[in-house]
């Protein structure tokens, strides 16, 4: 008798066990897939599309869409969001999109962000400069560097936070950047592309037809509109991001161009 109590136990165990687990599962599902998930990064294309954000809490689309920044798009973290799809559309450059490439078959790219939004940045003249900083894992930057200095102008693979303090302190000449950094800088600059594609912005596969990914593109290219229309627009946006005064002046030294989205 005592046994057949303690089996009757067990089993009313497990079974309390399972509901407990089906039912976290059910609420983590919930949680986690109802939203479509949009990571940006910490440059000008970042700004764009946190201000997308904005737009999209004024709209229909507040409820369906979460928004996160991965920071860097080529560190780590970026990298473990990608390979594990936490999210669903992402801000990349060109490097980044190639790596994901050759890890995962799930992601596309739809459109460029920015084109030519990596400066050099430098208070000598091209002509001094003979050692050069740029992102890590961008061989894109490197291939640009390449065409403009010869092999005696050394070049090193830096972090991107560490960029600005390397080039503070005299550990390199020059330094290749975001154009966010070039702005924020009282430094020179100047692009190191021309026409060429900077961000790019990617898709999971599985979101194809999606409502909710058409309605965030047809918001970002009402936007790209209004910024190409309104250079004033742009700038404010800018600043108001950054955190800093007039960058007019600063802003016409340099060539960037916006891209549309394609659905």
């Amino acid at each position: 008798m005592q046994v057949l109590i303690e089996n009757k136990n067990k089993i009313i165990a497990a079974i309390l066990f399972l509901l407990i687990i089906t039912i976290t599962l059910s609420n983590f599902n919930i949680k986690t897939s109802d939203k479509l998930k949009i990571a940006y990064t910490e440059d000008l294309a970042g700004i764009i599309i946190s201000n997308i954000e904005e737009k999209a809490k004024l709209s229909k689309m507040s409820n369906d869409i979460e928004f996160m920044n991965i920071g860097d798009c080529c560190g780590s973290n970026a990298q473990f969001v990608l390979a594990n799809n936490k999210v669903d559309i992402v801000v990349m450059c060109p490097d980044a999109v190639k790596y994901l490439n050759e890890i995962k078959n799930d992601y596309i790219e739809i459109g460029t962000i920015l084109y030519d939004s990596d400066i050099l940045i430098s208070n000598k003249e091209i002509s001094e400069i003979k050692k050069i900083g740029y992102m890590n894992k961008r061989k894109m930057q490197k291939d640009a560097l390449d065409k403009i200095f010869d092999d005696n102008v050394e070049k090193y693979s830096i972090f991107p936070s560490a960029l600005p303090y390397a080039l503070s302190n005299e550990k390199i000449d020059a330094a290749v950047v975001d154009v966010n950094s070039f702005l924020l800088l009282d430094i020179e600059g100047m692009n190191i592309t021309n026409n060429v594609p900077t961000q790019n912005l990617v898709i999971r596969k599985q979101i194809i037809g999606d409502k909710r990914l058409d309605d965030f593109i047809k918001i970002y290219n009402e936007e790209i509109k209004k910024i190409n229309n309104d250079e004033n627009y742009f700038l404010e946006m800018i600043e108001k991001k950054l955190k800093i005064g007039d960058l007019r002046n600063k802003w016409k030294k340099i060539k960037i161009r916006l891209g549309m989205l394609k659905k």
